[in-house]
């Protein structure tokens, strides 16, 4: 009996913890005396008409905007760079930071009219990790007309590298639930955006140091991506765009900082603040934070198998991987489970199953911030966070399905522009 009222909620596109408000709402209307309706109709009455008008409005809005978007998209040329590194990369994560900085000066922020009627996006570029049966590759993916200034950046500051234009990795994959199963995570964060999650500077990265000494926190991703096996793929997937609000963030941040000034003044607000080492800490990390040019981001991770391949404790090491990221003083990344399955309100499973389906068609279109799937869990992360989650590792990262290339090049393509 009561698969049947989920089912015929579900039917009409009620996701099924919908139903115990619905058996409450009615068991109110029994009890709720008639006078009180009366009232409730007549104030309907007086306001319900410009309230439909506004809401039918926001629907309208809602479904143009989608539509323009994805018809933006359809019509903007992307490219799919990947970047192939040479068996010696001496640079350290300042090398991505300082490309980054390049990225978020790409293009004018679109304005409101431009967003409406043209559905233009400011520019996006996808940072990806992908793991094909333990084969890792990096790529970044944008719109065309950005891959000059990618170029530029990456071999002046990686002039080992190579850099091809390939056909699209997730192509490969025919998703088939009924061949294949699908894990995923998007993420959030821990702490408000300004605090920064543990980056390369802590762990010392940005001196000169031998490589044997060196920890690296993305090899925790690298050895998990390098440990499958055939019929395994997992994807990383870092989204970003120039963050619209700078003063707005560094505002957050300042106010942050007041905060922990005002807290170790004592309950009187008087006297010489006294701070402890771990609010001295976070004063010192949010500062230098909000210096850098900040990034709207979207993180999220896929591990997908061939049923007969499929390995039950992979999952487990999504969420696990990006504990390096992360301290007590600093910030870190929250998981959120799209594809996990609740009984209570999922009893059906449809729900999950949906949610699979939808979270690889959302990294195949690289939608996160914008698109067809926007209203992710999206944060800021400034150029020296997204450079630690993403950068060129060097050869203290020793995963055997890393891809490096044997021959090294002499230097950038004379025809890219500089700068």
């Amino acid at each position: 009996m009561i698969e049947k009222v989920l089912k015929f909620f579900e039917g009409y596109g009620f996701p099924g913890y919908f139903v115990p408000f619905v058996l409450l709402f009615i068991v109110i209307a029994f009890v709720t005396p008639w006078e009180l309706y009366s009232g409730i109709i007549s104030g309907f009455l007086f306001v319900g008409p410009p309230f439909l008008v506004l809401l039918l409005a926001t629907l309208i809005a809602e479904e143009w905007m989608g539509y323009v978007y994805i018809r933006n998209i359809r019509n903007t040329p992307y490219v799919l760079l990947e970047i192939r590194m040479p068996v010696e990369i001496t640079q350290s994560p300042v090398a991505m930071e300082t490309a980054l900085n390049s990225f978020y000066s790409t293009g004018e922020p679109a304005t409101i009219q431009d967003r409406f009627l043209g559905g233009k996006l400011n520019p996006e570029f996808s940072l990806e990790i992908a793991s094909l049966e333990g084969a890792v590759h990096f790529y970044i993916r944008s719109q065309a007309k950005w891959r000059n200034i990618i170029e530029a950046q990456m071999y002046a500051h990686y002039p080992g590298i190579e850099i091809v234009e390939v056909d699209d990795y997730v192509n490969r994959i025919q998703f088939d639930r009924s061949k294949m199963n699908l894990w995923g995570v998007e993420n959030t964060l821990q702490k408000p955006d300004p605090y920064p999650i543990k980056t390369y500077i802590d762990y010392g990265l940005e001196k000169e140091t031998k490589e044997e000494f060196k920890i690296d926190p993305i090899n925790g991703i690298l050895e998990f991506f390098g440990s499958l096996g055939k019929g395994e793929y997992a994807f990383l997937q870092l989204i970003i765009r120039s963050h619209e609000d700078v003063k707005g963030y560094q505002k957050e941040g300042q106010e942050l900082i007041q905060k922990f000034f005002d807290e170790a003044k004592g309950p009187d607000g008087k006297g010489f603040p006294v701070l402890s080492k771990d609010k001295s800490n976070a004063i010192e990390i949010i500062t230098r934070n909000i210096a850098k040019k900040p990034f709207d981001a979207g993180l999220r991770i896929l591990y997908i198998a061939d049923l007969e391949h499929y390995n039950r404790d992979r999952p487990g090491g999504l969420p696990t991987m990006m504990r390096s990221f992360e301290s007590h003083e600093s910030n870190g990344f929250k998981p959120v489970f799209f594809t996990y399955r609740y009984w209570l309100a999922d009893p059906t499973g449809k729900k999950a199953e949906a949610n699979k389906r939808q979270l690889f068609d959302s990294y195949r279109w690289r939608s996160y911030i914008s698109g067809p799937y926007a209203g992710r869990p999206i944060f800021v992360l400034s150029s020296e966070e997204i450079a630690t989650v993403w950068h060129l590792p060097g050869q203290v990262a020793k995963t055997p399905g890393l891809s490096r290339i044997t021959s090294r090049r002499g230097e950038a393509p004379s025809n890219l522009p500089q700068g």
